[in-house]
């Protein structure tokens, strides 16, 4: 009985503890247990060990700030907390001047597959978003973290939102950063900044979401947001005994907005994007540099007439972001003669967004378009919203101002018929204005 514990003590080593800062104890060779991750203190934040998968015992989900459902699934190793930050270098070789060092803060979480759960990284332009697998980057905490433990990290000069996009934008030194984590106010997590979550852990922008957009993108997603929400369900369940895949059009010629898209949909969503051939030819390095992002066609749109070279009912869903002054020159007239061609070959859904600023001075001018759209058109707006309306670093799908008050609608286009001729299809104010 008294050889016991010593008995025990040999047969299986205690592990040495790993304090925050004075303790760093190596594991022994001959311990059962399995290693814990070295992540931002994961080892005080309640991983499950072997024979007990059941993720996280209770309140942790509070501390790391997932839901308790992804918890479940994240496994014996542990999460890394939401809204984690760390830096990582990035070698862009398309525009070699964004190349430098960015910080990621973590806002989602993949935990779908078999092995360690994956981590979505948001960096503050929003051009170098990127998943992350479970070791890398538990390896960049520790290295973080053990740089600052030895006192070698030299502090790498800030880069001010103010010149997040110029062309002199990061160079060797310097370090792109969120706003100061030690505020409320700037800090993402503190300042219930961060985006929202769906069910998989895919963070998502909604109509109430505090996070501050960043891109053309991030201003559009509460609108795909609520069309996701309201009307993919009823078309896929439509295409679904046909076999056949539901085809979106988006008129836009970045390809960061379509490459997004495409990856967030569901498989059965093909997305294709269009743009007008003026653009590629005005800008052909930019063209060729968009290309890398997603494939563009040039000839399916002609901003000048304007008109959609496709037969009726080509889509099922049309996408046309802020296409007023960046395809029709803030003509209202060619953009709402543009909205009746996305009417006529869609056979699902108009969703149309745009930047009021710059626009018409008359404030009725929204109420006279979706009149167009309802009486003379009859299609039915099926939600009319407000975009946020605050500065954005990149607005690179608009050629208006970055700031100031943007609506979008979703149209219901399949009633659409047309019941003016087309040169009669816009309100008579616009026709005068067209004529003189």
């Amino acid at each position: 009985a008294e050889m016991g514990p010593s008995l025990a003590a040999t047969l299986c080593p205690a592990t040495p503890r790993r304090d925050k800062v004075h303790h760093m104890g190596l594991r022994s060779s001959a311990c059962p247990q399995v290693p814990r991750p070295l992540a931002s203190g994961n080892h005080r934040a309640g991983a499950a060990v072997v024979g007990n998968l059941k993720a996280v015992p209770r309140g942790t989900s509070q501390d790391l700030g997932w839901p308790e459902e992804l918890l479940r699934g994240a496994g014996y190793r542990g999460v890394v907390p939401r809204g984690t930050l760390f830096e990582h270098f990035v070698s862009c070789p398309v525009e070699p001047r964004r190349s430098g060092s960015y910080q990621f803060c973590v806002v989602g979480m993949d935990c779908s597959g078999p092995g360690p759960p994956r981590y979505l990284g948001w960096e503050p332009t929003g051009y170098f978003d990127r998943w992350f697998g479970s070791d890398e980057l538990e390896q960049r905490l520790a290295l973080q973290r053990f740089g600052r433990g030895v006192g070698g990290v030299h502090l790498k000069e800030e880069v001010s939102g103010e010149n997040v996009y110029s062309k002199d934008l990061i160079s060797l030194g310097r370090c792109l950063r969120w706003p100061d984590a030690a505020t409320a106010e700037g800090s993402l997590v503190h300042g219930r900044r961060l985006p929202d979550l769906d069910k998989q852990g895919r963070p998502i922008l909604t109509a109430t979401c505090q996070f501050q957009p960043r891109t053309s993108s991030d201003l559009l997603l509460p609108l795909m947001h609520e069309w996701q929400k309201r009307c993919l369900p009823d078309l896929l369940q439509r295409l679904k005994p046909k076999a056949q895949r539901l085809k979106l059009l988006v008129l836009e010629g970045s390809g960061r907005f379509a490459r997004l898209l495409q990856a967030a949909l569901p498989e059965e969503v093909e997305v294709t994007m269009a743009d007008d051939p003026r653009n590629g030819a005005a800008r052909p390095l930019g063209a060729l540099r968009n290309k890398t992002h997603f494939e563009v066609s040039t000839d399916l749109l002609s901003a000048k007439e304007p008109v959609l070279r496709m037969p009726d009912n080509s889509f099922e869903v049309i996408v046309m972001p802020f296409i007023a002054q960046r395809l029709c020159d803030a003509d209202e007239r060619r953009m709402l003669m543009l909205w009746r061609e996305g009417l006529r070959c869609s056979s699902g859904q108009l969703l149309i967004a745009e930047d009021m600023a710059g626009m018409s001075a008359n404030p009725e001018s929204w109420r006279s378009w979706k009149n167009v759209l309802q009486a003379d058109w009859s299609a039915s707006v099926l939600l009319d919203g407000e975009l946020n309306s605050n500065k954005v670093g990149d607005h690179f799908l608009s050629a208006g101002p970055a700031e100031g008050r943007r609506r979008y609608l979703m149209v219901d286009a399949s009633s659409f018929l047309d019941k003016r001729e087309a040169r009669c299809s816009a309100p008579p104010a616009l026709l005068r204005a067209s004529q003189v």
